[in-house]
């Protein structure tokens, strides 16, 4: 049975797909003091990976209190909320590249809800710089994190909506020769955009900003997922997932271990472990095999 952490972050996922902002903060709400809960009994050698998401869910559920404030107009209540959510993530060992993506599709949305060309402009600029921060943090510790992908669809969107807003400043102030090309591009990206989100299957004015992580808790309620954490001279490395999972390495050292649901092994810091390490590990119901960033070693 997976984690009721996980249960709950589900549901609270499923909520903010019905735009039902207040029971997917609740369901957050429930997932961080499950997460907290469960650090004990069987579960305690995942511990610091499910202290590490009780922090996640209490940041995603002030996320969806910043939304729920925006959405009744309480804009000033809105951006204090935003900026906890980014200080909180920025806390975490392996989801602080989420504080710039937090803040990334609310600088987004807000952008897309002005009236004001330049500042419209402006904000969609500043949402670009935001995803590109989250994006290099990720990259940091895992370059081929599937989340990249969605990222690069936010920044693409952005930047399609910038040259818009652009194409029309400029018309409006008489350049239709350089109004006319940035609208080009604007179409061009926004054709990038679609392949990278959907497949090019949707218009970009029926996309939804999605604010939540959804990825882990998916992992862990389907099959093995390993969380490693650094220790004062070792690696701990947890299983979070509903599956047995067969460690065959991490960096440059070959495990052979297996690692059952909510257990957890130790393996020596060494000398060689350096710049981004890589885990790789088979989920031993499935066949699956997983080769993963963990970490970046200083």
């Amino acid at each position: 049975m997976p984690s009721l952490g996980f249960e709950h972050w589900k549901s609270a996922l499923e909520n903010d797909r019905k735009s039902n902002l207040e029971r997917s903060k609740f369901e957050f709400e429930g997932a961080a003091r499950a997460f907290f809960e469960e650090t004990g009994g069987s579960k305690v050698g995942v511990a610091r990976a499910f202290y590490e998401y009780s922090t996640l869910m209490d940041a995603f559920a002030t996320v969806q209190e910043a939304r729920i404030l925006k959405a009744n107009s309480s804009f000033e209540g809105a951006l204090e909320k935003f900026v906890k959510a980014s200080e909180i993530l920025r806390a975490t060992v392996h989801f602080a590249y989420l504080a710039s993506y937090i803040s990334g599709c609310a600088s987004l949305e807000t952008a897309g809800e002005m009236e004001n060309k330049e500042e419209m402009f402006q904000g969609f600029k500043n949402a670009i710089v935001l995803f590109e921060q989250s994006k290099l943090a990720l990259s940091f510790r895992d370059d081929h994190h599937p989340s990249l992908r969605s990222i690069d669809a936010l920044i693409k969107f952005a930047i399609s909506r910038a040259l818009l807003v652009e194409s029309q400043i400029l018309s409006a102030e008489g350049s239709s020769a350089e109004s006319k090309k940035k609208n080009e591009q604007s179409r061009n990206v926004e054709k990038e955009f679609a392949v990278l989100a959907v497949g090019g299957k949707i218009e970009s004015s029926r996309f939804r900003i999605d604010y939540l992580s959804k990825y882990d808790c998916e992992r862990a309620m389907e099959g093995a997922l390993l969380s490693v954490f650094p220790e004062a001279t070792a690696l701990r490395i947890g299983n979070v997932g509903i599956n047995p999972a067969v460690v065959e390495s991490i960096g440059k050292d070959e495990v052979g271990k297996t690692i059952g649901a909510f257990d957890s092994i130790t393996w020596p810091m060494k000398s060689n472990f350096r710049g981004k390490l890589r885990i790789s590990y088979v989920d031993k119901t499935t066949g699956t095999r997983f080769d993963e960033g963990c970490l970046t070693v200083i």
